[in-house]
């Protein structure tokens, strides 16, 4: 079986190649026997394309996440890493990453585009975002890390954390995730976090 740096080492190169040479890396909490040690790297702004941080995790893809076989039989990804956007890191924006990425684990559950996570309080101070919610990147150049890692012959699946607002968690919720994406597009929603933004709903 492949250690977790092995692993480390699978991620680094195709990490490298879309967001260029890593600023920082956390280690993360140790594995148990439910979770893996899910560490966190941080990859500077790349003007003019990217002009903001990336913060993503690495580790989560060690082990398969447990999907039903309702997700099975969709193609849902066993493996995933999840990344966010941000014009200046905060400890914040790292614990956010490191509940969002250890929750299936957790809760025996999995992740995918469209899912929501529900926070019992504000994600930051002042903020009324209290949620979370997991996009694809398909549609832009990052969705590339997606096709390109491979982790014991599984392809990794890499989402967009989102934090929404109670609000907007309830739209999904009750109209569906296309109901509220149709909101996040109105609103030229931008890739950096914007803690204080106020909701779209």
């Amino acid at each position: 079986m492949s250690t977790t740096m092995e692993l480390h080492k699978v991620r680094a190169p195709v990490y490298g190649e879309s967001f260029g040479k890593m600023e920082k890396g956390y280690a993360g909490k140790e594995a148990t026997e439910t979770t893996p040690q899910i560490g966190m790297w941080q990859f500077p702004p790349r003007p003019p394309a990217r002009p903001f941080y990336t913060l993503i995790t690495s580790g989560m893809s060690d082990r398969r996440m447990l999907l039903p076989q309702a997700a099975i039989e969709r193609h849902y990804r066993y493996r995933m890493e999840i990344c966010i956007y941000v014009q200046q890191p905060k400890r914040e924006h790292f614990l956010a990453l490191s509940i969002a990425a250890r929750f299936p684990f957790e809760n025996n559950t999995f992740l995918a585009p469209g899912h929501t996570i529900e926070c019992p309080e504000s994600l930051f101070p002042g903020s009324q975002l209290s949620a979370f919610m997991f996009m694809s990147l398909d549609w832009c150049a990052d969705g590339d890390v997606g096709k390109k890692l491979v982790v014991q012959g599984d392809p990794v699946n890499l989402l967009w954390l989102v934090p929404i607002t109670a609000a907007e968690l309830a739209l999904k919720r009750a109209r569906g995730i296309e109901a509220l994406l149709q909101v996040f597009e109105k609103n030229n929603h931008p890739l950096p976090l914007n803690e204080q933004r106020r909701s779209y709903v």
